[in-house]
């Protein structure tokens, strides 16, 4: 936004139940390829980590640029008519 301020950012939101057990699965699939052994309790950690610090930080893009276009999608909706 600092470098585009007429930008229109869109947010996509979706379920945490839905996303995170998704993430967790694309996560331990992609370990998978680098690791024998995956512990699906440190998958869900770091996937939680993740989810954490995304929502940290688009609260706080949106508090750093309060006149900004930030429209926000469920993702639901955007399934429903892309």
């Amino acid at each position: 936004l600092q470098a585009f301020p007429d930008a229109c950012v869109i947010q996509c939101h979706r379920n945490l139940e839905n996303s995170v057990p998704s993430l967790c699965s694309l996560t331990a699939t992609i370990d998978q390829l680098c690791y024998a052994d995956i512990d699906p309790r440190q998958v869900g950690q770091r996937v939680l980590h993740y989810t954490e610090q995304l929502v940290a930080r688009g609260l706080a893009a949106r508090d750093q640029h309060p006149g900004a276009a930030i429209w926000d999608l469920h993702y639901a909706r955007l399934i429903a008519a892309p």
